[in-house]
């Protein structure tokens, strides 16, 4: 996936995201109005709310194999599908790429810290070289 391509996929997803938020705000403002018996504010609408509404939003990115884990399981899941060592940069480049969600500006430097505080039985092993390997779950992991 080209950094291009990658760019784009974060903005869509922090679109979603803040679009999400954005319709939870709207839906609170409309009950706290609702419960005051329909009575407005007298608060003037800021200049966002009187411009033209946006284009609606593109449909949605695919979602990756790794859109819907957790971070350890992610990252398992991709060390243990490519059955070689990989560096932090390019684990994060991996799980960004099948879709999982972050709103890190430096994804790579999140991944190496989260990686350095799993334990054993996560099945990741931390090599000499600095890279990292699926050495597959202990027996006390529960899965």
């Amino acid at each position: 996936m080209s950094k291009v391509a990658e760019v784009l996929q974060a903005l869509q997803e922090e679109r979603r995201h803040l679009s999400a938020e954005l319709s939870r705000v709207e839906r609170a403002i409309a009950a706290i109005e609702e419960a005051m018996g329909g009575e407005r504010t007298l608060v003037a609408p800021r200049a966002a709310e009187t411009a033209p509404a946006p284009p609606p939003p593109s449909p949605p990115a695919e979602k990756g194999p790794y859109s819907m884990l957790h971070f350890n399981e992610a990252a398992a899941q991709y060390l243990a599908s490519v059955n070689e060592p990989k560096s932090a940069r390019e684990i994060a480049d991996a799980l960004r790429a099948g879709g999982f969600p972050t709103k890190s500006k430096d994804f790579a430097a999140s991944v190496r810290t989260m990686l350095n505080r799993l334990t054993s039985y996560d099945g990741i092993e931390h090599m000499n070289d600095g890279k990292w390997r699926f050495v597959g779950r202990s027996a006390h992991s529960g899965d």
